[in-house]
């Protein structure tokens, strides 16, 4: 692994090269904090940009089912049947999210599909006839309270609906 510049600078960087130790290589310039990872080779690659594409999932599903749970309850949609399941969608995915994936610190990363971090790599750095995947380490705070705002406003308001219910209902 190359860094060029003390860690948490902007210009910090990282190739990870395809030599037998590059998962080791890999989780230490994760963990600490190189802002552009280029990791050489397929396999790991591969790997590497699926796990990311996973925490992407959850969040992304606790976000919009989240909102759709809240925009169908402020329309009056039948409760049992369309809010209920969307807000449960949304708990289920932040849960999963903050479980397998918010304390990873891969979370902090998102893939570069068009390759404009590469500029802050030296050319001299990367092998031109290798394949090469460029991560990029992002802020993620306002996506995560966003994620968990939402999450919980949709975990209260069913909550409080399904009390408000079961203590209406009994006899």
């Amino acid at each position: 692994m190359a860094n060029e510049a003390e860690p948490g600078t902007t210009d910090t960087f990282g190739v990870i090269p395809s030599d037998g130790v590059e998962r080791q290589r890999l989780e230490r310039a994760i963990a600490d904090g190189v802002r552009v990872i280029a990791v050489e080779g397929a396999r790991l690659g591969d790997e590497t940009a699926r796990a990311i594409q996973i925490g992407n999932s959850l969040h992304k599903t606790a976000v919009l089912s989240g909102v759709g749970c809240l925009l169908t309850a402020s329309l009056r949609a039948p409760f049992h049947r369309v809010v209920l399941p969307l807000g449960a969608c949304s708990v289920t995915s932040a849960a999963l999210y903050w479980l397998a994936w918010q304390r990873d610190p891969l979370c902090k990363y998102q893939p570069d599909p068009y390759g404009e971090a590469q500029t802050a790599i030296a050319a001299d750095r990367l092998k031109p006839e290798a394949s090469y995947l460029f991560i990029v380490r992002r802020d993620d705070t306002i996506r995560k309270r966003l994620h968990n705002t939402i999450t919980m406003i949709c975990f209260a308001y069913c909550g409080w609906t399904l009390c408000r219910e079961a203590t209406s209902s009994t006899p």
